[in-house]
């Protein structure tokens, strides 16, 4: 699952390398870590995008700004949360 990345140039210089040569892409979630493998890039779970899971109860006190998350679903709860 894929909420959100961050990512080099070097990976989206193979990206397109990878798209022009083989005229398509594939599944997002195996493409980024497949072709950062082949092309000797690192991969890294950054601190600030470790807390996008796609099911946990969060309470607000779980909640920092520098962080993100996955979409918590119930719009009141975003708001309060957000307070």
């Amino acid at each position: 699952m894929i909420c959100a990345i961050r990512c080099s140039k070097a990976l989206l210089n193979s990206i397109k390398k990878y798209a022009t040569v083989h005229k398509n892409l594939f599944l997002d979630e195996v493409l980024f870590n497949t072709l950062a493998i082949h092309n000797n890039l690192n991969i890294l779970c950054i601190k600030e995008l470790s807390n996008i899971v796609y099911r946990r109860f969060w309470k607000k006190s779980d909640i920092f700004d520098t962080n993100l998350y996955h979409p918590i679903k119930d719009i009141a709860t975003q708001i309060s949360y957000r307070n």
